[in-house]
């Protein structure tokens, strides 16, 4: 049976020898994989070099000063090109160094062919769960007004519930936010620490996580990645510490879950999981792996109780800018996302409005 080829170059997966007109046997990719103990991949690549890389190329990685991996590349460009690396290779006291520019220059282009593929899924989906007919969303936002067990008279004097009206957690899980998610959705779940485990159970009673038990040892455990399940954990470090009876609190966290299957951040836009407390910042900051709006996680205290920083929708935005979004237990509605709340009940905010898929159709 055909294997799919690498980048195009036709490879036959066969358990036996190739037999050219000559007589001469070579043997299969997998059989030299077992026999020079390197993955099938590794063969592929080898046999790319040999059939259209410059003789040179292979010289190369013979002396080391190329992977095979970044060869293959090379191999893969016009032999002008390749002719003007390897003139670099030789011109250079180290050699090796040309092919490390040369693998830098191709990783570029390769995250960035990949960013924008990921963006126009993105975009994709977006306008495909704002097109349904039922009002459904491919991420949401929630806060949940969670009762809270407080310590001591002046404990209870801070109650969230002098503020706002909570919910017990049964009473949260009865509410069918399930039924809000597109079969590509992502939950961002607001928990504080004491209710981490709560807000764990939520998130299974929303339908956004899977636990299953091990038929073996009867203990809890993910179904898996084709089920709802947990991906990620964002902190929201506050700059004042709170109250708490086994560690002072001084951090929030962001869930976040997610069912069927959501484009992810691309690789290099994701946001810094952590934002530490005054700290000097650094170079990395401010590299393109990390983003500007999250450095605000670490510096906008609440103003209101339990208020969260505008920061974190921003990220979401900038991550998922046309993937219908809504807002869960939300006070202030923003552009763009429609919101639900027991302050401001139900506020369409343009979440699934297609005109902005137009207009951006319109810019490309």
């Amino acid at each position: 049976m055909g294997r799919e080829p690498h980048h195009g170059v036709a490879c036959e997966e066969r358990d036996d020898p190739i037999k050219t007109p000559v007589g001469v046997l070579i043997p299969s990719i997998d059989a030299a994989a077992v026999a020079l103990k390197v993955s099938p991949r590794t063969v592929d690549r080898a046999r790319e070099v040999l059939d259209h890389g410059l003789p040179e190329v292979a010289r190369a990685v013979e002396a080391g000063d190329v992977t095979v991996a970044t060869a293959s590349a090379i191999a893969r460009l016009p032999q002008e090109r390749q002719a003007e690396i390897l003139r670099d290779y030789a011109s250079r006291p180290e050699g090796r160094r040309a092919f490390r520019i040369v693998q830098q220059e191709l990783t570029k282009k390769k995250l960035a062919a990949r960013r924008q593929a990921r963006d126009v899924r993105e975009m994709v989906e977006g306008r495909r769960v704002a097109a349904l007919p039922d009002r459904k969303y491919g991420l949401i936002l929630a806060d949940p007004p969670s009762e809270h067990r407080n310590w001591g008279e002046l404990g209870e004097s801070r109650a969230a519930k002098h503020h706002y009206r909570t919910m017990s957690l049964g009473e949260l899980q009865a509410l069918e936010i399930g039924r809000l998610a597109a079969d590509n959705c992502i939950l961002a779940l607001w928990s504080t620490v004491p209710h981490l485990v709560e807000n764990i159970c939520l998130a299974q009673a929303w339908g956004f996580l899977t636990l299953v038990t091990d038929p073996m040892t009867g203990y809890l455990q993910p179904a898996g990645t084709d089920q709802p399940y947990y991906a990620s954990n964002w902190n929201w470090i506050k700059e004042l510490m709170g109250t708490g009876r086994w560690g002072r609190v001084d951090h929030e966290h962001l869930l976040i879950f997610r069912r069927g299957q959501p484009v992810a951040p691309a690789l290099g836009t994701q946001p810094r999981s952590t934002i530490p407390v005054n700290r000097e910042r650094t170079e990395a900051d401010d590299a393109p792996s990390s983003i500007d709006e999250a450095a605000s996680f670490r510096s906008r205290q609440s103003q209101k109780h339990s208020e969260k920083p505008a920061a974190v929708a921003e990220v979401l935005e900038r991550l998922f800018p046309f993937t219908p979004k809504i807002e869960l237990f939300c006070r202030e509605p923003r552009p763009d996302w429609d919101a639900w709340g027991d302050e401001i009940g139900f506020v369409d905010g343009g979440a699934r409005d297609l005109s902005r898929w137009k207009v951006s159709e319109d810019a490309a």
